[in-house]
């Protein structure tokens, strides 16, 4: 009788565990993302597309002014210091370089090698979250340097078209 119990208990608390992952509101990722399932285009703030290609090269259009200022916000700086130091005083709308996926104990996160911002050449690092939701992935980047939690999203936005173009 003691085993029954016991094996009761087990089998209990192994369906709770199932059903508390299954019912928590947030769905569980398959798998880290692949490069091919992260490729193509992904929408920010109104205007603003990133385009990661399947190898390893990425290009953001339309840049919002959050997002910038996000890039180039650094530990020191006033408000706007880098534009008007480096950028002549003229928000850069566009960034491109190189893409990869860095895998860890907590989210994957994606880490953008920048090769030019604007018209500028540049050496830099940036990181992307990606969250897996309800919807499947999506990317999100850092509003406030001071609050980790605070966050853009950027979703999946392929342009299917037709034959015809």
């Amino acid at each position: 009788m003691l085993g029954q119990i016991r094996l009761g208990a087990a089998v209990f608390a192994a369906v709770l565990v199932v059903l508390t992952a299954c019912g928590s509101g947030t769905p569980q990722p398959p798998s880290p993302p692949s490069k091919l399932e992260l490729a193509g285009r992904w929408c920010g703030e109104p205007g603003e597309v990133l385009t990661l290609d399947a190898a390893d090269g990425f290009s953001l259009e339309g840049a919002s002014a959050v997002f910038v200022d996000a890039l180039l916000a650094e530990d020191g700086y006033v408000d706007g210091y880098r534009v008007r130091t480096e950028f002549g005083g003229v928000r850069p709308t566009s960034v491109a370089g190189t893409w990869t996926i860095l895998d860890g104990p907590s989210e994957p996160a994606l880490m953008l090698r920048l090769d030019r911002i604007g018209d500028r050449k540049v050496d830099e690092g940036y990181g992307l979250g990606v969250v897996y939701g309800k919807d499947g992935w999506s990317l999100e980047y850092p509003t406030d340097p001071a609050d980790p939690d605070e966050g853009a999203p950027m979703r999946r936005c392929d342009v299917t078209t037709s034959p015809t173009g």
